[in-house]
C-alpha cells in the first residue's frame, strides 16, 4: 500500500507526533500540537490530524482519548516522515 504524499505542514506535524511519542512514551494532545505550531484553534489541529489519518499515516486509538494518536508506518518506511527507506545491501556508509 502506498501512502499519499504529505504537505509540508502535515509532514512537520507527523514528525512532531513521532518525536514526542518517542521522547514521552505517549502521543501529544491536540492542544500540545497546536502550541507547537502556533495553531490556536483545536479545529485547525484536528483538520491536520484528519488529513494524516485519511492518508494512512496515523490512526486514532480511541475516540475520547486526548492522547489517542497512533503512528501507522508500513514496513520499510521512516517513522518520522513516512517516506520509503532505500538502502543498497552490502554497502557501508
Amino acid at each position: 500500500m502506498t501512502q499519499k504524499p504529505l504537505t509540508g505542514t502535515q509532514a512537520d506535524v507527523l514528525d512532531y507526533i513521532s518525536r514526542y511519542a518517542r521522547r514521552e512514551g505517549r502521543s501529544p494532545t491536540v492542544r500540545e500540537i497546536g502550541d507547537q505550531f502556533g495553531i490556536t484553534s483545536p479545529n485547525g489541529v484536528s483538520c491536520h490530524l484528519k488529513a494524516l489519518q485519511k492518508k494512512g499515516y496515523i490512526a486514532k486509538a480511541a475516540v475520547n482519548s486526548s492522547r489517542g494518536i497512533k503512528i501507522v508506518v508500513p514496513p520499510g518506511h521512516c517513522p518520522c516522515c513516512g517516506q520509503a527507506i532505500t538502502t543498497t545491501p552490502g554497502k557501508k556508509k
